[in-house]
């Protein structure tokens, strides 16, 4: 697996695109990370195949890249909500919950995702915010 070179205050979210619930938390924190800290890519993306060595793969988990290291479920989450700023970098106090209670709950969104907030028919193209910061 190759990682991503950013520099140490910056990380790569890599997100289903189809998933409603997942494009609109990355719209989302596009709009709060001020300091852009954050890039995106998609499992979709020549990005990704080329972290994952050209194999498709599609997790059912975000997955998260900062300082050489990946982080997926819970963990890229609270990975995430620490690289923003205050006030928003206080949320990262979900990692006081259990890992393992963290891990289940994660997982039942992540399973339902779809069924709960629904799917795109196609990849959608991002704003010119996120664009900027999005990795092809």
């Amino acid at each position: 697996m190759t990682l991503i070179n950013l520099p140490p205050e910056k990380g790569l979210i890599v997100f289903d695109s189809y998933c409603i619930l997942c494009s609109a938390t990355i719209s989302l924190l596009a709009k709060i990370d001020r300091k852009e800290n954050l890039y995106f890519t998609t499992f979709d993306s020549k990005t990704w195949k080329s972290i994952i060595g050209g194999k498709p793969s599609y997790p059912d988990s975000i997955i998260f890249f900062k300082n050489g290291k990946s982080y997926i479920q819970s963990d890229a989450v609270i990975m995430i909500m620490a690289t923003l700023e205050y006030p928003w970098k206080f949320l990262n106090v979900i990692k006081i919950i259990p890992r393992p209670l963290r891990e289940k709950l994660y997982r039942l969104i992540a399973r339902n995702r779809y069924t709960i907030f629904g799917m795109k028919d196609n990849c959608s193209i991002p704003s010119p915010q996120i664009k900027r910061r999005y990795l092809t």
